[in-house]
């Protein structure tokens, strides 16, 4: 009897067991591919997800791959709950596979803010990567950079990958202008504030301001979510407009306007008087034509002196959930993702006719009305193995190693700044800093530091700071640089 009874309570115990972890069939013939939604918008993502499902899997029956794929999006009620997502779905037992995460987006009232990846990993939701990196290593190291994965570990291990194409920013100057004048192009600098005789003769020849905008972007790493948090390699982590490249940069632009050759006024291409900023980010060290909606030709010249160093750029990773049962074909999937040109194609930029085409010298020019497409798409796949634009060097993997050569040595690569504990003092920061791009402002500071209209940098840097370090500024930067030091202890 009593045998009987303990068997029974067994019996029951193990249904209990196995009814609170119920584990969902799975499929080994599919491989689920969670990706977080663009923006956390599902009609975005859904419209991406319509253009690659078919045509993804057509093209893994034709390279022989022995599952098919189905793309499931997550976090998609335009709030950023990926973790909290992939948390129930693992909990859940929910056939997930491979994941790709996205960073979180930065609101104007900023209330909470983690970076995904460090705290997908925190909460185990990625597999380690290093064997499978091991494994395929030849022919990753074809496609992608060393600094691709040096800027993916996290506690010097990798569990995922990402790829981006870095960039610069550049002056375009119209070209009927410069045949006009008899400029030329060779003439030019990349470096545009190296051309105020340039720009003097031509204000002379066309009797108006002859630069319509230009960035005031020092080529430093901002270090999101704060908009005035730098890193230079000589003081660690400081304010922006503490930074000598800021001070500089405002005088060279002040310069400029009290000379009468600059005007910070947004202008679209059509109305640009002879040059401004070129509107998107160039990954290319040549000189290249561009035309502008009106169909005037301008031509663009690089500046190598301004890179985009945003370290991380947006931190979106894709890798192998920690409770898929299909890592066979999870791994495979992952390798064609970012190593296979056609697939890589399709998910940057959809069907070739469709939502892109090809010039004569097979560069892309994107034509979809997928907005999410448009925006995402890059960042769910590797870029460097796509087909280039006229903004990008055809070799994007060689320009994306030059460019890491050059400006990425001296950066404290892998290192990922904990916004939470000064949160409030970010979101304060942040708009003080921010108030320049409103009419009106509580100091006015900001508004003038976006007309430029400045007399004495010194005293208006100084004047700025103050009103920033009271709202919280120098907190941020003592806490950054914190973290930063034990960040330090903890890699030795």
């Amino acid at each position: 009897m009593k045998k009987f009874l303990l068997l029974t309570i067994s019996l029951i115990l193990v249904l209990q067991i196995t009814g609170c972890t119920k584990k969902n069939e799975i499929d080994t013939g599919t491989v689920v591919w969670r990706v977080a939604a663009g923006g956390n918008i599902e009609d975005m993502t859904n419209e991406m997800i319509e253009v690659w499902q078919k045509p993804l899997n057509e093209l893994l029956k034709e390279k022989k791959a022995s599952y098919q794929v189905k793309i499931i999006p997550f976090s998609n009620k335009k709030e950023n709950k990926q973790i909290q997502d992939l948390k129930e779905l693992k909990k859940n037992g929910e056939q997930t596979d491979v994941i790709t995460i996205l960073p979180e987006s930065q609101d104007y009232e900023l209330t909470s803010w983690n970076n995904t990846y460090k705290h997908a990993v925190e909460n185990k939701l990625l597999l380690d990567l290093d064997k499978w990196k091991e494994k395929n290593q030849k022919i990753l190291e074809e496609v992608l950079t060393p600094y691709d994965f040096e800027l993916s570990k996290i506690d010097n291990r990798l569990y995922g990958i990402s790829s981006n194409v870095p960039m610069t920013s550049g002056i375009m100057y119209q070209k009927e202008l410069l045949d006009k004048t008899g400029i030329d192009i060779k003439d030019i600098k990349s470096n545009v504030f190296e051309n105020s005789n340039l720009l003097t003769q031509v204000k002379d020849k066309i009797n108006r301001i002859p630069l319509n905008n230009v960035y005031l972007d020092p080529g430093l790493w901002i270090v999101s979510p704060v908009d005035n948090l730098v890193w230079t390699k000589d003081k660690g982590f400081i304010s922006l407009s503490k930074s000598r490249e800021y001070k500089d940069l405002l005088y060279q632009c002040v310069t400029l306007r009290q000379q009468g050759l600059l005007e910070l006024e947004s202008v679209e291409e059509s109305a640009v008087s002879f040059a401004a900023s070129f509107g998107r980010g160039i990954s290319t060290r040549a000189i290249f034509k561009s035309l502008s909606v009106s169909q005037k030709e301008f031509i663009v010249v690089p500046d190598e002196s301004k890179p985009d160093m945003n370290l991380y750029w947006g931190d979106n990773k894709t890798g192998i959930a920690s409770w898929s049962e299909n890592n066979k074909n999870a791994e495979d999937f992952l390798l064609k993702l970012f190593t296979d040109k056609d697939i890589a194609n399709l998910i940057q930029y959809g069907i070739e006719g469709k939502d892109y085409q090809l010039d004569e010298n097979n560069h892309v020019k994107v034509i979809t009305d997928k907005l999410g497409l448009k925006i995402f798409g890059y960042q769910y796949t590797n870029p460097k193995i796509t087909y280039s634009s006229i903004y990008e060097e055809d070799d994007k993997i060689e320009y994306s190693n030059w460019f890491y050569s050059k400006y990425g040595e001296d950066f404290p690569k892998g290192f990922r700044f904990e916004a939470m504990p000064v949160i409030k003092d970010i979101n304060t920061v942040n708009k003080v800093w921010n108030t320049y791009f409103d009419e009106q402002t509580a100091t006015g500071l900001t508004n003038k530091l976006y007309m430029l209209d400045v007399k004495d940098i010194d005293v208006f840097l100084e004047d700025l700071n103050k009103t920033l370090d009271d709202a919280g500024m120098q907190k941020i930067v003592d806490e950054a640089n914190r973290q930063y030091q034990e960040w330090l202890k903890e890699a030795k």
